[in-house]
């Protein structure tokens, strides 16, 4: 309850009853004056969170790929590891 108001009606001799209805007709008009005015703030937000869980989506589709890829580059290092190796031991062969 709006005390200030509550109060201020009081001084002008408003009855206990009337001041309470009247504050909390009061507070009642500012909520819905509130949500209307952050109501589309509310649907900017909801559309965040649908453009957010899209974006996790690729992200993990990317953390997906790039592990692939570290498998990838791995298995190519170990072959090129494995032909110098085996580049070094015909040369050694053959001399």
């Amino acid at each position: 309850m709006q005390l200030p108001l509550f109060k201020a009606l009081k001084t002008i001799n408003i009855e206990d009853e009337q001041a309470t209805e009247i504050v909390d007709s009061m507070e009642d008009y500012i909520a819905m004056k509130m949500q209307e005015a952050t109501a589309p703030l509310a649907a900017r937000i909801e559309g965040l969170d649908g453009r957010m869980g899209a974006l996790d989506a690729k992200l993990g589709a990317l953390d997906t790929k790039i592990g692939a890829l570290q498998w990838t580059i791995g298995i190519i290092g170990a072959v090129i590891a494995i032909a110098t190796a085996f580049s070094g031991v015909a040369r050694f062969i053959t001399h």
